[in-house]
C-alpha cells in the first residue's frame, strides 16, 4: 500500500513540475533561443542564389581524397599535427587518473596529468593547463580556461567566458556561453551557440563550423570544409581560409579582408521584419537552460531519492549501451499511445480510461530527459561505489550538457527527439522487465 501511495506521489509530483515548467516557458523571453534550431542557412544547392565571393584557386593549399565522401579536404599543416610520441598510453603514476575523473570546487585548477577515461569538472571558475584526456571532456564553469590540452574524444563545455587555447581535440566542440574564443586550437567540428564567436591564431577547424552568435570573427585560421553562420555581424580577417563554402544568413554582408580565401559565399540578408530572422540573444539561451535545469533537478532528485532500484538496474544492465533499441521502442510508443486513445474516445465506452492514459503518456513524454540523464550517469559511474549526493551531481552535470546540445542549431532538434523518446523506451523497457519479474517469482517459490 505504501509502494502504491508512493508511486502516485511522485507520479503527481512530476506532473505539476511539467506544467509548472510548461507555464516558466510561456513566461520566457520574447527572443526565443528555440528558433536557433531552425535557422536559416542557404546550401550550396540552392541555385537562386548567386555567390557574392568566388576564390579561383586556393593558394598554397594541399587537397587529399575524404575516403568517406569522396570529396578533397584541406590537409592540416605540420606546425598544427600533434606529435605522435605524445599519443602514448597514458601511464598509471601518482599524478594521473586511471579511470574517469569526477571534480567540483569553486575555483579548479587541473594541470600537469592525464586522465584514462571520461572527466567531469564543474565550479566557477576552473583553468586546465598541460592535460591528456583519454575520453570525453563534460565541464560547466562561469570561466572557463583550457590550455595545451589533448582530449580523444569530444568536449562538452558550457559558462559564461569560455578561452580555448592551444588545444588538440580529437573529436567534436559542443559550446554555449557569453562569449567563446579558440586560439590556435585544432578540433574536428564545432557546434556553438553564444553571444561572441573568436576564431583566430592558426586555429584549424578541420570540418565544420555550425554556429549561431551576435558577432563572428575569423582570422588567421583555417575551416577544412564549411561554415554555417547564423549572425548579426561576421567578419573574415585576415589570413582567413575557408576551404568550402560560407553559408550564412545574417543583417548585413560580411567583412571579408582581401587575403581571406573562401572556396564559395551564399548570402542571406535577413530583415528586421523577418519572420526568419535568427535570434541569439544569449540571455534567452541561458534563460531556457536555467528552466530546464530547474525541472531536471526536481525529477532527478526524487529518482535519486526514491528510486535507488531504477538506477541500480541501468547501472547491472548498462542501459545505454542499448539506446537504439529504447529509441525504437519510445518512437512506436510516440506513434501508437495517442491513436489508441483517441480510438477509446471514439467509441465513447473507453473515454476516461484514454484521458487517464493520455495524462500518463504526457507525464512520461515530460521526465523522458531527466531518465535519460540518470542512466547515462549511472552508465558512467556502474564501476564505482554508489553515494547519492555525488550520483545526484553528476546527473545535473549530464542534464546540463544535454540541455546545451538541445539548443546548438540543426543538432539540436536531433537530440532533442532521440532524448525523447529513448526516455520513453526506458520506462517501458523498466515496466515490461518488472512484470517479467513477478511472473517468476512464483514459479522459483514453488
Amino acid at each position: 500500500m505504501k509502494k502504491k501511495i508512493l508511486i502516485s506521489v511522485v507520479l503527481i509530483v512530476a506532473l505539476i513540475s511539467s506544467i509548472v515548467y510548461a507555464t516558466e516557458s510561456n513566461l520566457a523571453p520574447t527572443t526565443d533561443a528555440s528558433t536557433l534550431q531552425a535557422m536559416p542557412l542557404v546550401g550550396e544547392e540552392n541555385s537562386e542564389l548567386t555567390p557574392t565571393t568566388d576564390a579561383n584557386t586556393l593558394q598554397d593549399t594541399k587537397l587529399v581524397k575524404d575516403t568517406e565522401t569522396n570529396s578533397e579536404d584541406y590537409v592540416i599543416p605540420e606546425e598544427w599535427r600533434r606529435d605522435a610520441s605524445e599519443d602514448v598510453a597514458i601511464e598509471d603514476t601518482a599524478t594521473n587518473v586511471m579511470s574517469d575523473d569526477f571534480q567540483s570546487e569553486d575555483v579548479l585548477e587541473i594541470k600537469n596529468k592525464g586522465v584514462d577515461g571520461n572527466a567531469f569538472y564543474a565550479g566557477k571558475e576552473i583553468i586546465i593547463t598541460n592535460v591528456d584526456i583519454s575520453g570525453d571532456l563534460f565541464i560547466a564553469a562561469e570561466k572557463l580556461t583550457l590550455k595545451n590540452v589533448y582530449i580523444s574524444g569530444n568536449i562538452y563545455a558550457a559558462g559564461k567566458d569560455i578561452t580555448l587555447e592551444e588545444n588538440n581535440i580529437t573529436g567534436n566542440a559542443y559550446l554555449a556561453s557569453g562569449t567563446i574564443t579558440l586560439i590556435g586550437t585544432t578540433v574536428q567540428d564545432v557546434f556553438s551557440a553564444s553571444e561572441s564567436l573568436v576564431i583566430n591564431s592558426n586555429s584549424y577547424i578541420r570540418r565544420t563550423i555550425n554556429a549561431g552568435a551576435s558577432s563572428i570573427n575569423l582570422s588567421d585560421s583555417t575551416i577544412g570544409r564549411h561554415m554555417n553562420i547564423a549572425t548579426s555581424n561576421l567578419v573574415i580577417g585576415e589570413n582567413a581560409r575557408v576551404t568550402g563554402s560560407l553559408n550564412y544568413s545574417a543583417e548585413q554582408e560580411a567583412s571579408i579582408a582581401p587575403n581571406a580565401t573562401i572556396g564559395k559565399v551564399n548570402f542571406k540578408q535577413i530583415t528586421e521584419n523577418d519572420e526568419e530572422a535568427p535570434k541569439t540573444d544569449i540571455s534567452s539561451i541561458i534563460y531556457s537552460i536555467i528552466s530546464t535545469m530547474v525541472y531536471s533537478a526536481l525529477v532527478c532528485g526524487f529518482i535519486v531519492l526514491f528510486a535507488k532500484g531504477f538506477v541500480e538496474k541501468q547501472k547491472v544492465e548498462n542501459v545505454v549501451a542499448h539506446i537504439a533499441k529504447n529509441t525504437g521502442i519510445g518512437l512506436l510508443l510516440a506513434i501508437v499511445v495517442p491513436i489508441i486513445s483517441i480510438l477509446l474516445m471514439c467509441t465513447g465506452v473507453g473515454v476516461g480510461f484514454a484521458l487517464l492514459v493520455l495524462v500518463l503518456y504526457f507525464v512520461v513524454f515530460s521526465i523522458s530527459s531527466p531518465l535519460v540523464a540518470v542512466s547515462i550517469t549511472a552508465a558512467v559511474t556502474r564501476k564505482t561505489e554508489f553515494s547519492k549526493l555525488k550520483f545526484y551531481g553528476i546527473t545535473l552535470l549530464v542534464s546540463l550538457m544535454i540541455a546545451i546540445l538541445s539548443k546548438i542549431p540543426v543538432l539540436g532538434a536531433f537530440v532533442s527527439i532521440v532524448v525523447t523518446l529513448a526516455g520513453m523506451g526506458l520506462v517501458f523497457s523498466g515496466l515490461k522487465a518488472k512484470k517479467e519479474k513477478k511472473e517468476v517469482e512464483p514459479t522459483v517459490e514453488a
